[in-house]
């Protein structure tokens, strides 16, 4: 277990930042709105522009081809153009994000800060990008380094528990069944737990890539290993603090697809013409019921994490005043 250093107050992180929050202008909602909208709008745009191979496949399909010739036709549609272009939507949208998190530094740290730093990352678009996919790369290398042993361990158990029966058929034990599915288990859950606390280290990377941009993407996510040595349980305990938002989160984006689901399923024997208009409305239904928690919540969260980082460098600010109403914490 880690050595935990000097304490860090969450409940002080979150007041802090819900005083930001009161004290931004332009609001921290309103800057997220326009985050939201920038990140949901790209995305929507090379949608509309050059649909989805698997959107060409239901459009072919529907027009009453073969699957085999809506695949190879889908394919040639829309299949490279679609890889290139979501593999910049990527890109941009890791940029948009950097922009984000320089926003809530900023204003973490008392600075007046607008929509223009929204877009602060397009400065830097070189060393953002380098450090997104280092650090992506990292987590998939290290993620190797746990799924090959786990495998030969669950190939060596079953060998060991594999018997030839009477007519010649290769059978499992009942204790190595048992074995190798508790084996998986905890394979999964080591797996999971691993991967978090890797996730964890390279947490600050946006934050120490701001702080120290002339040093370079790859000491970015060195210094962010080094601030979070000893605090990756506190920071994970911190983000599960938020859990009962995000599941708020979702269940308000699930009710319009479970609602719309069944009108669909009904239009589909009664009235087909009316499936277009009811799979939009679950869309914008989707994206619109759960967007005023989201652009409160998101700032909550990233202005708590820019303080935690703040803390972990020896720059936190003074314990803030309790105002007399503040947002009920879930």
């Amino acid at each position: 277990m880690e050595e935990e250093k000097r304490p860090i107050d969450r409940r002080e992180l979150k007041l802090r930042a819900r005083q930001a929050m009161r004290e931004s202008r332009p609001g921290a909602m309103r800057v997220t709105l326009v985050y939201l909208l920038l990140a949901a709008g790209i995305s929507t745009a090379v949608g509309l522009l050059i649909p989805s191979p698997l959107t060409t496949y239901t459009v072919y399909t529907a027009m009453g081809a073969d699957p085999e010739t809506a695949v190879v036709l889908a394919l040639e549609q829309a299949g490279g153009i679609s890889f290139f272009l979501n593999i910049l939507l990527t890109l941009l949208t890791m940029v948009l994000s950097f922009g984000y998190s320089a926003w809530a530094l900023g204003r973490s740290r008392g600075e007046e800060l607008g929509y223009r730093e929204l877009f602060h990352g397009f400065r830097m678009a070189g060393r953002v990008i380098g450090m997104r996919l280092w650090v992506l790369v990292l987590t998939f290398l290290w993620g190797l380094a746990v799924a090959i042993p786990a495998a030969l361990l669950i190939g060596a158990l079953l060998l060991v528990g594999v018997s030839g029966g009477a007519d010649g058929a290769v059978y499992l034990s009942d204790g190595a069944a048992i074995a190798v599915v508790v084996l998986v288990l905890v394979i999964y859950l080591a797996a999971v737990v691993l991967l978090a606390i890797i996730t964890l280290r390279y947490a600050m990377s946006d934050y120490t890539l701001l702080d120290a941009p002339e040093a370079g993407a790859f000491a970015a996510v060195r210094r962010s290993k080094e601030l979070m040595r000893g605090r990756k349980r506190t920071c994970f305990v911190l983000l599960l603090s938020f859990l009962g938002w995000f599941l708020l989160i979702i269940l308000l984006m699930l009710l319009p697809m479970i609602v719309c689901g069944g009108l669909l399923m009904v239009a589909a024997v009664g009235a087909p013409a009316l499936m277009l208009p009811i799979g939009a409305l679950m869309t914008a239904l989707a994206f619109l019921l759960p967007l005023p928690l989201e652009c409160w919540l998101a700032p909550y969260v990233s202005l708590t994490c820019a303080n935690f980082y703040n803390e972990l460098i020896g720059r936190g600010a003074p314990r803030p005043q309790t105002p007399e109403w503040e947002f009920p914490a879930l």
